[in-house]
């Protein structure tokens, strides 16, 4: 005899009706988190290549107050990459601007120990380093926030899935038990339901795992991708260092 899902679902008892609501509600909640996320590392991918090319035209011309302006731009809101250079360079021309003032207020270098050593040019690029890397930080914690749903979904689905087997096992076994062995027949949809949410559970968590695998892996690709732009923009700013103390002494 061959049992449908609504008989199945008539079969069941409050419990496990509550149980595959639980597992609906789940469902939809990584669904919707997974929705989130692939947007905005859809948004971030297009708008870090089109900032790419827009910032490269600009450190070509040496012009880094333009290039910081371009971080601050809203077409580049969502990508990581243009907040990263945003702290770099911000941080990079405050130390600079502090340091010409420094050494405007003393022509003659009677300067404090603690004013130079504090503006020297490894001390710079060190504060550049360091805001990039918090900067760096804040971003992977804002790509992570919602991969833990997919995780506690994917971890947690399955049993409460048996949870629902649990109950609807005993169910079937209670109605046995009422109607004897000859009835049996009568009672495979409690059976079946609890077959049932065994499945629905693994059904939950197996996409749900899935995805958080897979967004984990795009997050460790954009920290890469924030870790090289973090070095490639250090180097220019030793190149550009080294031209502007050269042009004092």
């Amino acid at each position: 005899m061959q049992v449908s899902l609504i008989e199945i679902w008539h079969a069941m008892g409050w419990v496990v009706r509550i149980v595959a609501f639980v597992m609906l509600g789940m469902s939809i909640w990584s669904l919707v988190v997974a929705i989130d996320k692939f947007l905005l590392f859809r948004r971030a991918r297009k708008q870090s290549i089109r900032f790419v090319e827009a910032l490269t035209q600009e450190l070509d011309k040496r012009n880094l107050q333009q290039a910081l302006e371009l971080t601050r731009q809203k077409e580049f809101r969502h990508s990581h990459v243009a907040k990263i250079v945003n702290h770099g360079l911000q941080e990079f021309l405050r130390i600079m601007e502090t340091s010409a003032h420094v050494a405007s207020a003393n022509p003659h270098g009677t300067a404090t120990t603690e004013l130079e050593e504090a503006f020297q040019p490894h001390k710079a690029l060190e504060r550049t380093q360091h805001a990039m890397e918090r900067a760096s930080i804040l971003e992977i914690h804002e790509f992570k926030r919602g991969l833990s749903t997919l995780a506690t979904v994917g971890a947690t689905a399955p049993f409460v899935g048996l949870f629902g087997t649990v109950i609807g096992i005993i169910n079937a076994f209670q109605a046995i038990k009422t109607a004897g062995a000859a009835a049996i027949g009568q009672v495979s949809g409690g059976i079946a339901e609890a077959l049932v949410m065994t499945a629905f559970g693994l059904l939950v968590a197996i996409p749900a795992v899935w995805l958080y695998n897979y967004f984990t892996v795009r997050v460790e690709r954009i920290q890469h991708e924030m870790g090289n732009i973090a070095a490639d923009l250090l180097d220019y700013l030793v190149d550009v260092q080294e031209v502007m103390y050269a042009k004092r002494v």
